[in-house]
């Protein structure tokens, strides 16, 4: 299928973006369940267990949409499953950020800090496996970035200025190092575009020089036998115009021979030698034959 310089970048960043998003949906799966059990002693059993289940529910959508993905997939509709992709990253980003508010039901520093640590891996784990999309990488984190600045400033009193600084610092980071990186796979992909475009140009050249030289090749066989049929005519020509002269040779030879004998014929005989043009109803006395009459 030929596809645009847009729509093939496009193709190839959702291509990524659904590659990675197995180990997303596999971590989704670990982290919740890690949760669930590090926290049930300290956060009501229900409320995690409604979270957990949540969790669950939206990685098993996402390997759901991405075994479809892998089925049914085909470059055109590469902004469709984008769509996809990123409804599914955001309500997976909306699960996160109720996570970033637990925090607000526990007093111990532990626990709080914990939850901070685990929402910046899963922010810093979307880095390389979202960077390509970056639709996608934008609604599974941009809830938990936020909320968790103003978490950290609320719920931790002491130094809760510099670590929200630190927080804001670090988010600020992971942004631009994610757009740095979307731009650089994008660059990747337009050079692959331009790479594969070049081979098929290239192969359609020669297939085209192939054509020509068959096509030469044909018409150089084809001249060869006319040429040949047209020597041998000329032969035949110059064998039949040989044999031609020949005959007619012999024929004058013939007809000379056959006028000298009827002129010595003519000369030794006594005998009256006469012509006679019928259509003219004429008599002519040749001259040697005059002399009988006079």
């Amino acid at each position: 299928m030929n596809l645009k310089k847009e729509e093939f970048v496009l193709s190839e960043q959702v291509r990524l973006a659904y590659g990675n998003a197995t180990s997303s949906a596999i971590g989704i799966y670990i982290i919740s369940i890690a949760i669930f059990y590090g926290l049930n002693s300290e956060f009501p059993f229900y409320l995690l267990l409604a979270w957990t289940g949540t969790m669950l529910l939206i990685s098993s959508a996402r390997l759901f949409s991405i075994w479809r993905f892998h089925s049914t997939y085909i470059p055109s509709q590469a902004h469709l499953w984008g769509k996809r992709l990123t409804i599914n990253t955001a309500i997976a980003g909306v699960g996160w950020g109720s996570l970033s508010l637990f925090p607000i039901l526990t007093t111990e520093t532990t626990y709080k800090t914990a939850i901070v640590l685990i929402l910046l891996g899963v922010i810093s784990s979307s880095v390389p496996l979202f960077a390509s999309y970056i639709s996608a990488f934008v609604a599974s984190s941009l809830l938990s970035v936020l909320i968790l600045p103003i978490i950290v400033y609320t719920q931790f009193e002491q130094a809760a200025q510099l670590l929200t600084i630190a927080l804001a610092l670090f988010i600020v980071l992971v942004y631009h190092i994610t757009i740095k990186t979307n731009k650089n796979l994008t660059k990747a992909f337009e050079l692959e575009f331009e790479k594969d475009k070049l081979v098929n140009d290239l192969s359609s050249e020669v297939e085209k020089r192939k054509e020509i030289q068959q096509q030469l090749e044909y018409s150089q066989q084809h001249l060869e036998r006319i040429v040949e049929e047209r020597t041998l005519q000329l032969k035949q020509s110059n064998e039949e115009l040989t044999n031609e002269v020949e005959e007619r040779k012999n024929a004058q030879k013939a007809l000379y021979e056959n006028e000298q004998r009827l002129q010595i014929a003519g000369k030794a005989s006594y005998d009256l030698i006469y012509e006679w043009d019928v259509s003219q109803k004429k008599v002519s006395i040749p001259r040697q034959s005059r002399g009988l009459y006079l």
